[in-house]
């Protein structure tokens, strides 16, 4: 067994007990799996980016900005864990002394006395396609991590060099605690379920829509675009609360490009306020999609009505 990196000098009377082995295997089957998911994220955010943008116009399709920083997200996470996976197998080295843990990554090199060691952990979720990790910690409570080292052999030969190692407290004491976790999870979901239902929901209960009309009501390629405008406008409606039901309809023309013109309120509620909320939530919605393209006019009309339940949103 050879240090590979020549900068690591030994001390007096310290010889090298172990130099960790890296799983090739579980390496290449990890590589291969993030890299499939990143081009396939890549290629998917590409392809949306595209369409929404140079064929907006044939196909009703945008990039929708949450979903696409969602993806974007998942691309970033996927070249951090490509990076650490590159850095771990080809360019660190483990090295178990019999006075310490040497960990060589790149140029950086650090010594941690064996003595500091509180426990050594390890994970792997499925092998070989996730990465196995080593979880070294340190009685300053910091830890760190390399990939594909084995676990049994590197706790064998650390309790090979350091008879006094025993992890069965810190072991049982986790234990404990994922235990403790797990029941309140278990007792505390059915509240957290409760609250979703009775509290957070009650935003949109307390809105209801008919079907938005427009002058092309006998044409069926209308549905969809109209399904779409409508729950648009509904997630931008935030109406203040009141004590009385009321009804709003709304008047207005949207263009080829998906714009909105001509707004009239055709039936208003005593509150300026409430009035005011439905013509924003319009506002804040606009621009639409363009118009579907079997539609021959360059402008279609719409009527939409905002119902208001009092009794829901309270």
């Amino acid at each position: 067994m050879e240090i590979k990196n020549q900068n690591i000098y030994l001390n007096e009377n310290e010889e090298v007990y172990y130099i960790a082995q890296k799983d090739k295997l579980n390496f290449w089957c990890s590589f291969v799996v993030l890299t499939v998911g990143l081009l396939i994220c890549g290629s998917f955010t590409i392809f949306l980016t595209i369409v929404s943008v140079f064929y907006s116009n044939i196909v009703s399709v945008k990039f929708p900005l949450t979903e696409g920083m969602a993806i974007l997200a998942v691309c970033v996470m996927f070249c951090c864990l490509l990076y650490k996976e590159i850095a771990d197998y080809f360019f660190t080295e483990l090295i178990l002394t019999n006075q310490r843990l040497i960990i060589s990554r790149f140029n950086k090199i650090r010594f941690i006395d064996n003595n500091r060691i509180k426990c050594i952990k390890g994970m792997s979720l499925h092998y070989p396609l996730a990465p196995m990790i080593l979880d070294i910690r340190l009685k300053n409570k910091k830890r760190l991590q390399l990939y594909f080292i084995e676990l049994s052999i590197i706790k064998t030969k650390f309790q090979e060099v350091c008879p006094d190692y025993d992890d069965s407290r810190e072991t049982e004491k986790e234990r404990k605690w994922g235990t403790a976790l797990i029941i309140i999870l278990i007792i505390t979901s059915p509240f957290f379920w409760y609250l979703h239902y009775k509290f957070l929901s009650q935003k949109n209960n307390n809105k209801s829509y008919r079907t938005a009309q427009h002058q092309n009501s006998n044409e069926p390629y209308f549905d969809t675009y109209m399904t779409n405008l409508q729950n648009k406008i509904k997630r931008n409606w935030k109406p203040p609360k009141n004590k009385e039901n009321y009804d709003i309809i709304l008047q207005f023309k949207v263009d080829r490009s998906g714009n909105v013109s001509n707004i009239k309120i055709l039936k208003a509620s005593d509150d300026k306020e409430v009035n005011k909320s439905a013509v924003n939530a319009l506002l804040k919605s606009a621009p639409f999609e363009s118009l579907p393209i079997q539609h021959k006019e360059n402008t279609v009309n719409i009527q939409f009505t905002f119902n208001y339940n009092a009794a829901k949103a309270f």
